[in-house]
């Protein structure tokens, strides 16, 4: 269920939201607008930052913007997505696969497959090269995964 805050929260996004993606891959969720007292009301209810951001022009109106990424940004977004009307929906659902397929376990789960994928080559005789240019790869990224440890976004894997 949804508590009254959030579906507040849902009829702002709706109307001044957005899912932000860089190169096909989702960032954060935010909303941008010259209110800063509605979007500490935002910061309240779903976290996030709130910051001010850069006049295009001297005469415009002092705007902040609100914005939420990581795993947090995936979690409200699944819990507003029931809310939303269909085009925003529809933006929404690729925000979330684009955050789950980019998650930080899903980097270092295929870091583990490749790694175990670059071990059993390597078993039957393959150099690190051969390995590398197999798997499209950097030569010192295999001898990276072949290291007793190695890390993949500040966690330790292997």
């Amino acid at each position: 269920m949804i508590s009254f805050d959030e579906m507040w929260f849902v009829g702002l996004f709706e109307g001044e939201g957005t899912f932000s993606f860089a190169n096909g891959i989702a960032k954060h969720m935010a909303i941008q607008m010259t209110d800063l007292d509605t979007l500490h009301k935002v910061q309240q209810i779903c976290g996030g930052k709130v910051r001010p951001t850069k006049k295009s022009k001297e005469h415009f109106k002092d705007c902040w913007i609100w914005y939420l990424q990581g795993e947090a940004a995936l979690l409200l977004a699944e819990k507003i997505q029931p809310y939303l009307m269909a085009r925003r929906k529809k933006r929404c659902d690729e925000f979330c696969a684009s955050k789950r397929k980019h998650s930080l376990a899903a980097r270092r789960e295929h870091a583990i497959f490749k790694k175990n994928i670059a071990q059993s080559l390597r078993k039957q005789g393959w150099t690190h090269k051969q390995i590398a240019e197999e798997i499209g790869v950097e030569r010192s990224y295999i001898s990276h995964l072949l290291g007793k440890k190695y890390m993949v976004d500040g966690a330790t894997v292997g």
